[in-house]
């Protein structure tokens, strides 16, 4: 309500993309949700939530899970269901931990349909080890997962085409 944005970032799962990115949509936040609240279907929830860093995922899946890396700003959904920790270094480990090939065997084992329910995730065993080392990879990944989604025109944060800048900063001449 302070920003005074009527749009903003909404989560709502998405196509097959681990650590960043599916950041399609948007939702009219704007005074709270104020025209949502009154929409007489509307669900709206768990909104303290909402706008808090997360992991998430796409609860429909036709292939294996992914996991992504949400910054504050964004709105979910149960189609774009949502982990949140008040402590982001642990938020980070549990997004490398949850993308790692255990996680998805176990996963399969408990989940053999096509949804991936809040209670599937939340049944999985977390065991912190070697936290500093996992979370340096998790963010070297959330990092490359960002600029590749940043380099296609859909993103909201595309600036020019990696080509483009590479062959300007080179110094390569087409024509």
């Amino acid at each position: 309500k302070e920003s005074g944005c009527k749009w903003f970032p909404y989560n709502k799962g998405g196509a097959f993309r681990k650590w960043y990115g599916n950041n399609d949509y948007v939702v009219n936040w704007e005074n709270d949700g104020q025209e949502l609240k009154k929409f007489k279907n509307a669900v709206l929830r768990n909104p303290t939530y909402y706008f808090r860093p997360s992991i998430t995922w796409s609860k429909i899946s036709s292939g294996n899970i992914a996991f992504r890396y949400k910054p504050i700003g964004h709105i979910f959904d149960v189609a774009g269901t949502s982990i949140f920790c008040a402590d982001k270094e642990k938020l980070v480990y549990i997004l490398g931990l949850n993308n790692s090939k255990i996680i998805l065997n176990i996963l399969k084992a408990i989940s053999p349909t096509l949804n991936y329910e809040v209670g599937h995730i939340a049944s999985l065993p977390i065991i912190e080890d070697r936290l500093n080392i996992v979370n340096n990879l998790v963010n070297v990944n959330i990092l490359l997962s960002q600029s590749d989604w940043d380099s296609f025109e859909t993103s909201w944060d595309f600036k020019k085409h990696p080509l483009l800048a590479y062959s300007i900063q080179s110094g390569a001449a087409f024509g």
